[in-house]
């Protein structure tokens, strides 16, 4: 019997669902905090199940995961963090749109239960991709605020200097007859 368990990380706390092969839920649906105590009652809970047939899948959500991510890992279960696009398109077939930890949750299980076969285990990047991602991001974050600052700049300056109007490339004032 395979046992899938779907994670729904959030910033303080993740919820947790555990089904079998049938999509039958085996306990209640719980809570745990990201930290010690919260680690430890998960890996509580998990260690009733086999460790080689259970498979664990949570959402890639910044750096929130990676205080269950690790632990997890181990303790010798196979971890998936899976793309939320991806999974997001798995759900897509629910005609209603409720949405809240204990279906997210569910729902990551039931995906876990669906691609049990082709689920990649978590491997941590290396350091130097690690940078290079965050250099990325900040260089566009800086490229968007002095975007932002040229245009603020450009409409100071319209208002300042309503009556005088700019033309050509060197933009030389051309001022209006008296």
């Amino acid at each position: 019997m395979n046992y899938s368990v779907g994670i729904d990380v959030s910033k303080g706390k993740s919820t947790v669902a555990i089904i079998d092969d049938t999509e039958k839920l085996q306990e209640k649906v719980f809570n745990v905090q990201h930290n010690q105590c919260g680690v430890q009652l998960l890996l509580e809970h998990l260690c009733n199940y086999p460790k080689e047939e259970t498979r664990i899948v949570m959402e890639a959500t910044s750096h929130y995961h990676f205080s269950l991510l690790f632990p997890l890992q181990e303790a010798g279960f196979f971890v998936c963090v899976a793309n939320a696009l991806s999974v997001k398109k798995f759900c897509d077939e629910d005609l209603r749109r409720a949405k809240n930890d204990k279906k997210d949750s569910v729902k990551l299980a039931m995906f876990c239960c669906e691609k049990w076969n082709r689920l990649l285990e978590f491997q941590p990047q290396e350091s130097t991709r690690n940078d290079l991602l965050f250099l990325s991001r900040k260089y566009s974050k800086n490229v968007q605020v002095q975007s932002r600052l040229k245009i603020q700049l450009s409409d100071l300056i319209d208002k300042t200097f309503c009556r005088v109007k700019i033309t050509g490339k060197r933009r030389k004032p051309v001022c209006p007859p008296a």
